[in-house]
């Protein structure tokens, strides 16, 4: 497990830290089930099988009782700016739906 020096990002749920120039670690805070996190990492795994352009996932790790995984580290708009911009809403809701009827068909 890399040394978590410099965090970049936080959220509600994680936070984001830099490994160093081409990998972040996302580490779920404190309370979060590894069965939950683990949850997100295989459904990211999903996404990445039919969205291009999207960070890589490395491996899911522990850190003193948190998980999260390493992720590659890329330079650009958020997911969710993107998705709330007005010329590629209907583009990000046609990916979602289709990530939604190939999870439905997974289960």
């Amino acid at each position: 497990m890399p040394e978590l020096q410099h965090k970049i990002a936080e959220g509600n749920t994680a936070e984001i830290f830099e490994i160093d120039e081409k990998k972040v670690l996302k580490l779920f805070k404190t309370g979060y089930l590894k069965s939950t996190v683990q949850r997100e990492y295989n459904n990211y795994c999903m996404v990445s099988r039919v969205m291009e352009n999207i960070p890589k996932l490395f491996e899911f790790v522990e850190e003193n009782q948190r998980f999260g995984f390493i992720m590659e580290k890329v330079q650009g708009k958020s997911l969710v700016s993107l998705m709330l911009d007005n010329s590629t809403f209907g583009q990000a809701m046609e990916i979602f739906t289709n990530l939604h009827k190939n999870w439905l068909e997974e289960r």
